[in-house]
């Protein structure tokens, strides 16, 4: 985050918010006290949206950095390049798929899961699809 322009001060805010949450419940419109999270922020917590967009921002900087180093290709649908489209939680990567490419996008998935802590091999796939050229 400090690369994209956030300060030191910024930084501990949404650290603190992610590491050391703690909750408390209403029960008959009287808090119950707290309790902590063991899990940090999940998707209904109102700060969830905020921080996918900033985590995405990695992420595109990241395809943009390796796009230009020649480590990943994107598909080009006429004057357009594609790289990457978002929706939601999800993300659809798409680029030319030799061994080499393969090798850098993997290595871009490495770095973001290091950096950013998100890695779900579950929710993860790879679909190759061969394009034709159109006459």
């Amino acid at each position: 985050m400090h690369c994209m322009g956030f300060t030191s001060r910024w930084i501990n805010w949404i650290k603190a918010c992610i590491e050391s949450p703690t909750f408390s419940i209403l029960l008959n419109g009287s808090p119950t006290g707290f309790f902590s999270s063991n899990r940090g922020i999940r998707q209904v917590d109102p700060l969830s949206p905020y921080i996918f967009v900033v985590v995405i921002e990695f992420w595109t900087i990241g395809m943009e950095l390796f796009m230009h180093s020649g480590n990943i290709n994107p598909i080009k649908r006429g004057k357009e390049e594609i790289s990457h489209l978002l929706f939601a939680d999800d993300m659809l990567v798409f680029c030319k798929g030799d061994r080499i490419l393969a090798k850098g996008l993997n290595e871009l998935l490495e770095l973001f899961k290091l950096n950013t802590g998100l890695h779900n091999a579950k929710k993860q796939g790879l679909l190759q699809q061969r394009l034709q050229k159109r006459g």
